[in-house]
């Protein structure tokens, strides 16, 4: 079922834009005096800029209430430092990337 609208939230002084009006547009870059594009676009001090390092990966694991409770227990920093733990663990041996080769490695 569709979602009623706001009426609140409508403007009458600025409507939504067409499918024709959206096709016209151009880039800000096109269209603004470079001057002024710059001073919008320039990154301000304490904004977060690129990343210097690789993103890290979300990821969901399974673990004891008491091995996470411990984990947490140890302060700020715990997630890095399972981070690390699990980096260790992943450098001594070389982890199979495939089923078979873990298969294998078992046997």
């Amino acid at each position: 079922m569709a979602r009623k609208p706001n009426p609140g939230l409508i403007d009458d002084d600025a409507p939504e834009f067409t499918d024709e009006q959206l096709a016209g547009m151009r880039p800000a870059r096109e269209v603004l005096p470079p001057d002024f594009y710059a001073m919008v676009t320039k990154r301000r001090p304490g904004q977060r800029g690129p990343g210097k390092k690789p993103a890290k990966v979300a990821m969901t694991i399974r673990v004891d209430a008491d091995t996470l409770a411990a984990l947490k227990a140890s302060g700020a920093g715990w997630q890095r430092r399972v981070n690390d733990v699990l980096r260790q663990a992943v450098n001594k041996r070389s982890v199979p990337t495939d089923r078979k080769a873990r298969a294998t490695k078992r046997a």
